[in-house]
């Protein structure tokens, strides 16, 4: 009896806020105003691709580069684009801070 009600609370509780997420289409359709006004695109099949990694100080050796305190950073943000029909690449590397 206990874990049947245990398992209907649970059910009621999901279907309450599953029932309470909402599609905003407000934005789309502004955006969809608008769209006629946009620029043509000049380079088409070119692509933009945020690269970003994180690291930490854990790890055997790498104490000599500081304290490990436990957390994770972005210590790596480069922008590639790739140009269309692949024929070059350029990468940006952003520094951190």
């Amino acid at each position: 009896m206990l874990v049947l009600s245990v398992a209907g609370a649970g059910w009621w509780f999901y279907e309450r806020l599953d029932g309470n997420i909402r599609t905003d289409t407000r934005t789309a359709d502004e955006l969809r105003k608008y769209e006629a006004e946009r620029p043509v695109s000049v380079v088409r099949d070119a692509q933009n691709i945020l690269l970003i990694g994180s690291d930490n100080r854990g790890g055997k050796g790498n104490g000599k580069y500081g304290k490990d305190t436990g957390t994770q950073r972005s210590d790596t943000t480069i922008l590639l684009h790739l140009q269309a029909g692949g024929k070059s690449a350029t990468a940006v590397s952003i520094p951190g801070i």
